[in-house]
């Protein structure tokens, strides 16, 4: 998901019959066209620094160079016959779109004094359905004095990009209010869908099935990736 970092590897052989000079492995990550789009979104962020190993031998630690659209490792020499290995971390970022069936397809290309060709390489990241929910509670009025009216109002928050589905809220109450009653999303709901023991309320119960909405995206046509988290609003009524 979109907070996850990603552990990318690059081996290099070098399988000419003289040393090759000048070595440098360029990625692009991730960078794509935004559809009917002149613009290029990354939709990665390089997190160095970079580890080369030679011949499975650590060697050093590369800052890397960045630019707009790509980072780039410059090796150096490596000999005929020398492996070259670079582990490096990236984090996605506001560019990628992080829909259900979405990718991110990163290219690498080694170039080098005493090659033609430019020896290149992709990989493919797919994008998994997940939720993620997070809640917020507040209360009113506060403070609360005996006798009163009382609301307690839930927002139920889905950053992931599916569906949350068999979502249970529990709460225990203190001082334990006298519940008149519960709306989800601004429908009452019946006292047969939730449990109410000794101040401990539980959301639901039997059949009923609470859930929340997975996250909307929208991308502008610069390739930013705004999210709106998907919200379910419980609130609960009752009196002290």
């Amino acid at each position: 998901n979109g907070q996850d970092d990603i552990t990318y590897i690059i081996s290099f052989s070098n399988t000419t019959n003289s040393t090759l000079t000048d070595v440098v492995i360029t990625d692009n990550l991730g960078s794509y066209n935004i559809y009917q789009s002149l613009a290029i979104a990354t939709p990665l962020d390089f997190e160095g620094p970079a580890a080369l190993y030679i011949n499975g031998s650590f060697v050093t630690y590369l800052q890397g160079i960045t630019g707009p659209n790509s980072v780039s490792f410059n090796i150096g020499n490596l000999g005929s016959g020398d492996n070259a290995l670079v582990i490096y971390r990236a984090k996605i970022n506001d560019y990628a779109l992080l829909t259900p069936f979405s990718s991110i397809t990163n290219t690498a290309v080694v170039s080098a004094n005493g090659i033609t060709e430019t020896a290149t390489a992709s990989a493919t990241l797919e994008v998994g359905s997940y939720a993620d929910v997070s809640i917020v509670k507040t209360m009113s009025p506060d403070p609360v004095s005996s006798g009163d009216l009382i609301t307690y109002n839930f927002s139920l928050y889905n950053y992931g990009n599916t569906e949350a589905r068999n979502v249970v809220l529990s709460d225990l109450f203190s001082p334990i209010p006298s519940i008149t009653g519960i709306t989800v999303n601004g429908t009452l709901i019946s006292s047969n869908n939730y449990s109410y023991i000794n101040g401990k309320l539980t959301l639901p119960t039997g059949l009923y099935n609470l859930t929340i909405p997975a996250a909307t995206y929208t991308q502008n046509e610069n390739g930013f990736v705004s999210k709106v988290p998907g919200l379910t609003t419980v609130t609960v009524v009752g009196t002290i």
